[in-house]
């Protein structure tokens, strides 16, 4: 299989946004939605660089031990609003109409209510993009010493490893 150089000037990647809300009734429940962003061609040196700029525009105060959540939801608007130059037509505002991107738009979405969620779904999307797409899900454990799944859970004294059959 051959290996092609992506000239491309952005590249589509799905971002998941994972949070909990309640519904009418009041119970809790996970909402997981997921827009297309359009990234710019970035590299690691490229973030790295634009974490420098960010922390050098939102500076922490002297003496401060943690960095506050409104600071880092800033930091990353600022990283992110240099590597993403738009978005699908899944990005919806209160009235369900699509969201027109601009860097001022990214910012303000990453700063406000949802910000952590989102910060969260770039993040994990911009791993993604430079480490490998992880897999949906963990694959199961294995059983414990003594356990083999040929005998239904049943105790033996086959390592957990064997794949012998009784």
């Amino acid at each position: 299989m051959s290996f092609t150089v992506r000239k491309t000037q952005h590249r589509k990647w799905p971002v998941i946004v994972k949070k909990q809300d309640s519904d009418d009734a009041g119970e809790i429940v996970d909402v997981e939605s997921k827009f297309i962003a359009h990234w710019a061609p970035f590299t690691e040196a490229d973030i790295e660089a634009a974490i420098d700029a960010a922390e050098k525009k939102y500076p922490l105060a002297k003496g401060v031990a943690e960095i506050p959540l409104s600071i880092t939801l800033a930091r990353n608007a600022h990283i992110y609003s240099k590597i993403i130059v738009g978005w699908g037509k899944e990005v919806l505002g209160e009235d369900k109409q699509p969201i027109p991107f601009s860097p001022q738009e990214l910012a303000a979405i990453v700063t406000g209510a949802d910000g952590y969620q989102v910060s969260q779904g770039l993040n994990r999307a911009r791993f993604e993009m430079l480490y490998g797409a992880a897999r949906e899900k963990n694959s199961p454990a294995s059983p414990a010493p003594g356990e083999n799944s040929t005998t239904d859970g049943a105790t033996t004294n086959l390592p957990a490893t064997s794949s012998s059959s009784a």
